[in-house]
């Protein structure tokens, strides 16, 4: 009987584990769903434990993915003279790695093939795009054969990164294009079989990359050439996570984008006021030192990257400022001047962190320039994909292809419809006025007369200030203080 109860509980475990690996979870505004791929059917996630407990943005792909170099191997470094942009893991065997390159200040591109055990490296091939101007293929995912990739289409330093899908023979080179008869609007999650893709579209008649609803989700099967709509809701903004049993999986370690901890200041001028039109995806967190709220913008139709909009008025032509020191790594026009990011800047920083400056009016650094936190790179406007003049800003991953996060100095994350005032002055900051105590320290106590108080510099002596307390009765204001 015993034995038969074992069994019964192994055999409804497989069953949950079953379930759970032909149910893709989909996040929308109004919760999270479950999408059961064998009887294509759509239902409500219940659990309140689930729902507390996942994350509604991110998302589990079925391969692991690297976006930094050690990730793959502590040893691998890059290309003299390229960034790492994106790798995969092999899931026929996990020391191979198939991971791309991009040069720092250009388009040229480079695909390698590394075994971690021996550090070969092979290379795949190279790509000559100097003018940014010719599709890069990103892997993404492998197929069931052990010599094939799937890989993205995208433009570098644009906002086209989602041009379609190609399988790639990573023996030969040869490219064979997966005709989808939709516009990808993310990058798509593949099923445990590889052999059906499920991604995000949009209903939007006309096509606004960055800002655009992600409001219909499609399955499509690779060798039928087939798809349909899983589910679809006007306005909506709809991330497929991922299989549920990844998902919830807690001892999968999926690498991440790292956030970045440069000081980073708000990117105009210096004690000038801006709202909060667009903030990101990751929502914001931690710190928010705003200086009031707007009263303008609605929560509704945020970015879905790590995007921030900061609203100017019309024509104001205000200064956009580096938000840290920097190497130019793009300056000119990304997509068009009536679409994608128009007049684009792209910093990147110390530690290989990109900052993205769109939509300018004009341009005021060449490609390959070092800057200055605080100099004046471009005036701000309204080119490309805009519907009216502001500042936008996002951080970016080495090499500029994931999304990260970062956060203002004394200021934080900022969020839609609050108010900042900028910190970014290229003058000599006002001493801090919280130094540190050398002695006696902070909170001493039964101190001996007389008392020197010793406190390390630099410091704004001429609002310093000594807050002593006293219970000893022989301690008048006679007794005072020498400096």
């Amino acid at each position: 009987m015993k034995k038969r109860k074992t069994l019964l509980k192994i055999g409804a475990c497989l069953l949950f584990l079953n379930a759970n690996c032909q149910e893709l979870v989909i996040s929308s505004q109004q919760g999270f769903l479950n999408y059961n791929s064998k009887e294509e059917k759509l239902t409500k996630e219940e659990s309140n434990k689930f729902n507390l407990e996942t994350n509604p943005q991110k998302v589990t792909y079925i391969d692991q993915l690297a976006y930094y170099a050690d990730q793959i191997s502590p040893n691998l470094k890059e290309s003299a003279g390229y960034d790492f942009f994106q790798g995969i893991q092999s899931p026929f065997d996990s020391k191979i790695w198939i991971y791309m390159e991009r040069q720092k200040i250009g388009g040229n591109y480079i695909l390698n093939k590394i075994n971690t055990s021996n550090e070969k490296i092979e290379r795949i091939f190279s790509i000559k795009n100097e003018n940014r101007n010719q599709l890069v293929y990103k892997p993404i995912a492998w197929t069931n054969n052990p010599n094939e990739i799937y890989v993205e289409g995208l433009y570098l330093d644009s906002a086209e990164e989602h041009e379609g899908i190609w399988k790639l023979n990573i023996e030969n080179g040869k490219l064979d294009e997966i005709k989808l008869p939709f516009k990808l609007m993310r990058t798509p999650l593949f099923s445990k079989d590889r052999e059906t893709l499920f991604c995000v579209g949009t209903l939007d008649k006309k096509i606004n990359i960055l800002h655009g609803n992600t409001d219909i989700v499609y399955k499509y099967e690779i060798a039928t050439q087939k798809h349909k709509v899983v589910n679809q809701n006007k306005g909506e903004s709809f991330i497929i996570n991922g299989w549920k049993n990844d998902v919830t999986n807690k001892t999968k370690n999926q690498n991440q984008a790292k956030a970045s901890n440069i000081d980073y200041y708000l990117p105009w001028d210096y004690n000038k006021e801006l709202c909060v039109s667009r903030h990101g995806t990751p929502a914001p967190s931690g710190l928010n030192n705003n200086v009031g709220v707007c009263n303008i913008f609605s929560p509704g139709g945020q970015h879905s990257y790590a995007a921030i909009d900061f609203a100017t008025s019309t024509n104001s032509n205000d200064n956009v400022r580096a938000a840290a020191a920097g190497t130019v790594s793009f300056a000119g026009i990304s997509g068009s001047l009536s679409t994608g990011y128009g007049r684009l800047v792209i910093i990147t920083h110390s530690d290989g962190t990109r900052t993205y400056y769109a939509h300018n009016s004009s341009i005021l650094v060449s490609q390959g320039d070092n800057v200055s936190q605080g100099q004046i790179i471009a005036k701000e406007g309204t080119t490309g994909g805009s519907t009216g003049d502001h500042i936008h800003f996002e951080w970016r991953a080495a090499g500029g292809n994931a999304s990260t996060i970062g956060s203002f100095k004394d200021i934080g994350q900022p969020r839609v419809d609050n108010r900042y005032r900028s910190n970014n002055s290229t003058s000599t900051p006002t001493p801090s006025n919280t130094p540190v105590p050398v002695s006696p320290a902070n909170g001493a106590t039964n101190l001996s007369l007389p008392i020197n108080f010793t406190y390390t510099s630099p410091v704004n002596a001429g609002a310093f200030r000594i807050q002593v307390s006293t219970s000893n009765s022989g301690w008048s204001e006679t007794n005072g203080f020498t400096t």
